[in-house]
């Protein structure tokens, strides 16, 4: 029998490991203390755990502290590297039981972290119990199987007592959000409308308040371009063709994927016409009334040029940009109409160079930056980038999003601010990404996404609520209206 006990124990020990869920989230509680901080406090840190787990051993199991306390210095360093495989492990179950959406996951983090702690402060005694109750017997201690685990619980609940919430705020996410709300119905007023993609891929629209929630296109969509009253829309549909739709009627306007991108792709202000420059340096030209579309090679340009299309209030008229260099773009027929033949070429259509920015642009949104590939062709966005033009800083109000492992969003309205970020843990690396973080037009709110979710922020607040659930987002605000970013 005495050779099936540390058998049986292993199993237990094993067993409460793998069932004990959130403790990842705990990292143990020497181990992210030693990690965080620096190894100089390990003797410090040790030194406390086995003179007050010694010393309340020592009272149960009737044997003096100056023979208990290396057996114990040896328990807990043992249970300190068995922290390591707790925290690796229950990441992985954590992952899976926290729900995704952040301001569900944010409320969830206190209760996670004290289960978490209590895991660990479960599996550190288990642990200590069966390194002692071997090495007490080996050298002839009072095998006193109660007592020690009895001395173990109470010893490790008073150094828990002090460490457990010094571990709690060193593992909860490091940000200023003081609040987090299930809605934003408590928007400043005016509301923003927000254009997105459903989960289901739909685009739909909403106020920040999370009012006035309705379908656009039932489409799947992938990027749009629209109206400032949303009666015409210009999308990219999941197959990569494009679509336009005006007053509830679409069309199709490619009957092969184009590579466009929000910057490059525009309508005139009546729907006669849309217009595309792609990245192969093609100006795609296509009339609604007749459905015919006209390709314009233009010069090559390199691939990390820039470039863009607006079009003018006057139907027949559109800017295209490219490197900073402006063009006026004039379809001079009589109706205004695209001729099938030839199907290139520049017949009845004028470039003009311009050497001031165009003042006649209609008033178009679009999600507009510089493009983004996601892993093939088959699939791309806009970027709002790491340090781009939505960051907009100056000695009133900034706006800083990062990526990466340290992911975080900092804004500043005068002389309030924010900082977002789910990091919790050990390294405090940053476990989500934010795509988009914009201000609203009151300059005291932001709206974020997480690719998943979007968000409204009160700066001065610092409160988040859910808008809903969505991604690709755009404000018909002057952030996304190609006007304002053409000639910027």
């Amino acid at each position: 029998m005495a050779d099936m006990r540390p058998t049986r124990i292993n199993a237990l020990l094993v067993g409460t490991i793998v069932l004990a869920p959130f403790s990842a989230f705990a990292d143990g509680i020497d181990l992210p203390i030693l990690a965080g901080v620096s190894i100089s406090v390990a003797v410090p840190l040790l030194t406390f755990n086995v003179l007050v787990e010694g010393l309340i051993l020592a009272r149960f199991i009737h044997v003096s502290f100056r023979e208990l306390w290396r057996p114990m210095l040896s328990a807990n360093v043992l249970s300190l590297l068995a922290g390591l495989p707790i925290t690796i492990l229950n990441a992985v179950l954590a992952e899976s039981l926290l729900p995704a959406e952040l301001v569900a996951r944010m409320g969830m983090y206190p209760t996670a972290i004290c289960i978490g702690i209590l895991n660990y402060y479960l599996a550190t005694v288990l642990v200590e119990f069966f390194f002692l109750w071997r090495k007490i017997c080996k050298e002839g201690f009072p095998a006193l199987t109660k007592p020690l685990a009895k001395g173990l619980l109470l010893g490790h609940l008073v150094s828990y007592g002090v460490l457990g919430p010094l571990f709690f705020m060193y593992a909860t996410p490091k940000q200023t959000v003081q609040t987090f709300l299930k809605d934003s119905h408590w928007a400043a007023q005016p509301a923003t409308r927000v254009v997105f993609i459903a989960p289901d891929g739909q685009l739909r629209t909403i106020l920040t308040d999370g009012s006035q929630l309705r379908t656009l296109l039932t489409n799947e969509v992938r990027d749009f371009v629209v109206s400032s009253n949303l009666d015409t829309l210009l999308v990219r549909g999941a197959s990569n063709h494009y679509f336009f739709a005006r007053n509830g009627t679409m069309k199709l306007v490619t009957t092969k994927p184009v590579k466009g991108y929000g910057d490059g792709m525009d309508f005139s202000p009546g729907g006669h016409f849309v217009g595309f420059f792609t990245k192969d340096s093609t100006l795609h030209l296509w009339d609604s009334q007749t459905g015919i579309m006209r390709k314009l090679p233009q010069k090559p340009y390199d691939r990390f040029s820039s470039f863009k299309l607006a079009w003018s209030t006057n139907e027949s008229t559109f800017y295209l940009q490219v490197d900073r260099q402006t063009f006026k773009v004039t379809i001079e027929t009589n109706a205004y109409e695209l001729k099938s033949v030839p199907t290139t070429g520049s017949e009845n259509i004028i470039v003009t160079p311009q050497s001031e920015p165009p003042t006649d642009l209609a008033n178009h949104y679009g999600r507009i930056g510089q493009d983004r590939h996601w892993g093939d062709d088959n699939d791309w966005e806009t970027s709002l980038g790491m340090f781009g033009r939505f960051d907009a800083r100056d000695t009133n109000y900034s706006l800083l999003k990062m990526e990466g492992l340290s992911s975080f969003i900092r804004a500043r309205s005068k002389e309030k601010f924010i900082t977002i970020s789910d990091n919790p843990g050990v390294f405090h690396f940053g476990r989500r990404s934010f795509p988009q973080a914009v201000f609203a037009p009151n300059l005291t709110e932001i709206v974020f996404d997480d690719a998943n979710h979007i968000y409204l922020a009160d700066i001065a607040g610092r409160k988040v609520g859910l808008i809903t659930a969505g991604k690709r987002f755009m404000l018909l605000s002057p952030l996304f209206s190609k006007s304002e970013h053409f000639i910027e």
